[in-house]
């Protein structure tokens, strides 16, 4: 009802068919006259000028009316006329994200501290129409409107906090706790995906990692706030912390950490006196990986999932992970469970038969 602080509407028709056995208890006048006795007046609603901007925005949603309509009627919040450092000003032209919108509210916000700014897009690839949690900032069409930085606008092609063109953070190798790379697959949820990012954010301290989902749903598309930090395929990135992400389990993960790992010892110890060069494998050579699997060499080269080179191996017993596809891509074939990928440190030579 009208005057009650969250109120409803549905059709006595609808109610009748959408819920067996229902029957209106109360007649409209009787809903109507509580409504204002018990909740409108009791709670000195009456006594103070109504605020019915929500109204406003759905009968003009539902009358067809136009923004310049809304605008009249609804009172959003106070904007200033330019941004503390004087780069960004009301109605200016600025390109968010890569994607071309006006300026329409500077200032502070309720949902986060600071002074942020909040432009109409052009399309509809935003987030909201000019409200956020309830309060009405500017009024845009739906999925038009953003809020950002300033640093994160740029305007007629050149970045507003440094004077040039905005480039994409840079990604490090490994996470600092060295568990996690570029490239490794890992489960986020319980769901796998692929490390994409790693480094620092612009939404939060710290170190953070992303990733670009292969199973399930994630939120965005590699960028947050304005920011391309890596691509992928709309709502399949994420971003999380080092320590909420598994390695064990994941197709390959654990073996691709644990051949890095021995690869990186390998390297790490002086070779012998007269000790000669690595071994070169090739494709159709009898290993053992592991000291104790023998298989066949499949496969010598780069790989998706991690730097250098790597081999494919074809077990001889089902003691392996894949069957030669990884993450997608196919480097060779052979049966279920009989692949693995791994680097020359974990083989040796099989004895002739």
């Amino acid at each position: 009802f009208p005057f009650r602080g969250m109120h409803f509407f549905a059709s006595i028709q609808k109610a009748k068919r959408d819920v067996p056995d229902w029957k209106p208890k109360y007649s409209l006048l009787d809903g109507l006259r509580s409504s204002y006795l018990e909740d409108y007046v009791a709670r000195g609603f009456d006594k103070k000028d109504p605020d019915l901007r929500t109204d406003q925005l759905i009968l003009s949603k539902f009358m067809g009316g136009g923004n310049a309509s809304v605008d009249e009627e609804i009172e959003t919040g106070l904007s200033k006329e330019r941004t503390a450092d004087g780069s960004i000003s009301l109605g200016q032209s600025v390109t968010w994200g890569g994607k071309q919108g006006t300026v329409r509210f500077i200032g502070d916000t309720k949902f986060a501290a600071g002074e942020w700014v909040g432009v109409e897009l052009s399309a509809a690839e935003g987030m909201h129409d000019g409200n956020v949690l309830g309060v009405p900032y500017f009024v845009c069409k739906p999925k038009c409107g953003v809020f950002a930085k300033p640093a994160q606008l740029l305007s007629s092609g050149v970045d507003t906090a440094a004077g040039g063109a905005s480039k994409a953070p840079v990604s490090k190798d490994k996470t600092a706790d060295g568990r996690l790379w570029l490239g490794l697959a890992v489960k986020w949820n319980g769901k796998q995906g692929v490390v994409r990012y790693i480094g620092d954010v612009n939404f939060a301290a710290g170190e953070w990692v992303g990733v670009e989902m292969l199973e399930g749903k994630g939120m965005h598309s590699g960028d947050a706030l304005g920011l391309p930090y890596f691509q992928c395929q709309p709502s399949m990135g994420i971003f999380a912390q080092s320590k909420q992400l598994q390695t064990s389990g994941t197709s390959d993960a654990a073996v691709a950490e644990e051949a890095l790992r021995q690869a990186e010892r390998a390297a790490s110890q002086p070779v012998a006196a007269g000790a000669g060069s690595p071994i070169a494998y090739q494709e159709g050579q009898r290993v053992l990986w592991s000291s104790k699997y023998a298989g066949t060499v499949r496969y010598v080269g780069p790989v998706k999932f991690a730097a250098g080179e790597w081999i494919g191996v074809e077990l001889d017993e089902e003691a392996g992970r894949n069957n030669g596809t990884f993450m997608g891509a196919t480097y060779f074939e052979c049966g279920p469970n009989r692949g693995v990928f791994t680097q020359a440190a974990m083989l040796s030579c099989a004895a002739s038969a």
